[in-house]
């Protein structure tokens, strides 16, 4: 089981040029986006629960609590978010997995082209740039995603601290702060930050 702390944000549409150039300022330079497709379990549970189909495994996501809206910025509001999550590799990650008699499919597949940017957290808090590739026991990820299902597209600014759980909370804030004072941010309110299970429920496919 890994826990995180996550605050994102969906916007439908296509992203304004704006918010990619604000993302892809500063350190660590994104590389190269990664694009794939993820197919993701249709669920009916407030948004509370996640699986998804990714590169032979198969993921599940629970969500543990909510903190409620919060500023991180003046123009920055969102709803952190407290997630377990398990990985399990599947034993026949080519067998195709049963459609009800309806018609309607249980698995939604949602391409992705995803950016990332990662920081690590010292043990004094400050907040250092991590290389694409590298990894760090304690900090957060910033991303931004263009997502397609169907013919729909959105797009996605998320933050998703890691490390021990005592420390999340810490780490989620001090990378905020560290980004949104980098540069000035898009305004982003709490009416568009939940986490992937709830966006994936308000769509109708």
């Amino acid at each position: 089981m890994v826990p995180s702390l996550e605050v994102r944000w969906f916007r439908e549409g296509t992203a304004p040029d704006e918010v990619l150039e604000w993302f892809l300022h500063g350190e660590p330079v994104p590389g190269t986006p990664e694009t794939r497709t993820d197919c993701y379990l249709r669920t009916r549970c407030g948004g509370s629960l996640g699986l998804k189909l990714r590169e032979g495994r198969i993921e599940v996501k629970q969500r543990q609590h909510r903190f409620g809206e919060r500023r991180f910025h003046e123009t920055v509001w969102g709803e952190p978010e407290l997630w377990y999550k398990w990985s399990y590799e599947l034993a026949d990650p080519g067998e195709p997995f049963l459609e009800p008699a309806t018609g309607r499919p249980l698995w939604i597949a949602v391409r992705k082209r995803r950016w990332l940017r990662r920081y690590r957290i010292a043990g004094d808090g400050s907040v250092g740039a991590v290389e694409a590739g590298r990894w760090c026991e304690s900090g957060c990820e910033l991303e931004f995603t263009t997502i397609e299902v169907g013919d729909g597209r959105w797009w996605t600014i998320g933050f998703e601290a890691y490390g021990g759980e005592e420390v999340l909370q810490d780490n989620l804030l001090l990378v905020a702060e560290h980004v949104f004072s980098a540069a000035e941010p898009p305004a982003f309110d709490s009416s568009h930050s939940f986490g992937f299970p709830f966006w994936l429920e308000r769509l109708v496919i």
